[in-house]
């Protein structure tokens, strides 16, 4: 069984640890198991930001914070969630992620202010934040704290059916690096730990019932080739910019352009971070495709070429990666 977490390494600001590589999506990949669904990346809306220069986990501000009262502000010191939604700042995050995404591509800016200083007792209230802002500079008693939209969950991963099966016999996937398709288009909060809790339960159950059946991963006729670590940082960015919170043709086009010209930096080290580097650049690819071919807006996954939603695209997008390193694409009608 394959439980190695998420994926969100693969850009440049995320909530994830540093081991959020995708290890195991790609791993399942490799073997020629099939994945779904990778378009559909949830970003939290509001993280805290320091620098663009730093990559990698940031402080999570949670909406318990804005459920608390803190709103936000532009630079001109606009509520603009006000009129964006009926719940206003509370709406829910893929609204505000993509709300703030606008208010820093109009005024030219890498963040949005959380207001958070009407908030009494903010301290002892929210005692692991307040540490983050301090240890950055920022009293969230007396000062607006600066946030941005980050990477945060993967509703795609390695495709499974209802008892945790991969599309190779005898290979199981579990938690967020498989595809359960309970999350649809866009994760609910707190979900995954129900989704992991049942999944969890129903694949050991079904291990212990066909515990002799047994697949074999694909053969290849050429060696998997690593990529230089170097080229991380680069591969991170390219996808924030061309494949985060709001995507087009030209940005996505962009983006995979930028991913072939990357895979001319091999490396012949297979360390721990080639490793690491080479699958996070597997799953950029998986993504930035897949983003490509959805030409709609659904739920998690936003394009501003395509702003609505189409019911011709109630598809999932399912992929495979073949012995020779060739990329497979198939359209699986979503059933009521």
């Amino acid at each position: 069984m394959i439980a190695t977490g998420g994926l969100g390494q693969v850009y440049a600001q995320t909530t994830n640890p540093s081991v959020s590589t995708g290890d195991g999506v790609a791993l399942a990949l490799r073997a020629g198991a099939e994945i779904a669904d990778v378009e559909f990346i949830q970003f939290h809306p509001t993280v805290l930001w320091r620098d663009d220069s730093l990559s990698g986990q940031q402080p999570l501000i949670s909406e318990a914070v804005r459920g608390e009262g803190a709103v936000l502000v532009n630079d001109k010191g606009v509520r603009f969630m006000k009129d964006k939604h009926p719940q206003g700042d509370l709406a829910p995050r893929d609204i505000v992620a993509i709300e703030i995404f606008k208010q820093m591509k109009e005024s030219n800016s890498p963040h949005v202010w959380l207001d958070t200083t009407k908030i009494k007792d903010f301290a002892e209230r929210f005692p692991t934040i307040f540490a983050s802002c301090i240890e950055n500079g920022i009293d969230p008693r007396k000062q607006m704290i600066p946030v941005s939209p980050a990477s945060h969950y993967s509703s795609g991963g390695v495709k499974v059916d209802l008892v945790g099966r991969t599309s190779i016999p005898g290979l199981y996937a579990c938690g967020e690096t498989a595809c359960t398709g309970a999350h649809g288009a866009n994760r609910l909060a707190s979900n995954s730990l129900l989704e992991g809790l049942v999944f969890g339960t129903r694949i050991s159950a079904d291990i212990a019932e066909n515990i002799s059946e047994q697949g074999k991963p694909s053969e290849k006729k050429s060696p998997d080739f690593l990529v230089d670590p170097a080229i991380k940082m680069t591969l991170q960015l390219a996808m924030s910019q061309g494949a985060g919170v709001m995507r087009s043709s030209q940005s996505l086009n962009e983006t995979l352009s930028t991913l072939q010209q990357l895979a001319t930096h091999t490396s012949d080290k297979p360390c721990i971070e080639a490793w690491e580097v080479s699958n996070l650049y597997l799953l950029a690819t998986a993504i930035a495709r897949a983003a490509l071919e959805r030409e709609e807006t659904r739920g998690s996954h936003w394009r501003s070429d395509f702003p609505e939603s189409n019911n011709g695209w109630i598809k999932r997008i399912v992929q495979s990666y073949d012995k020779d390193g060739k990329w497979h694409s198939k359209l699986v009608e979503v059933k009521p």
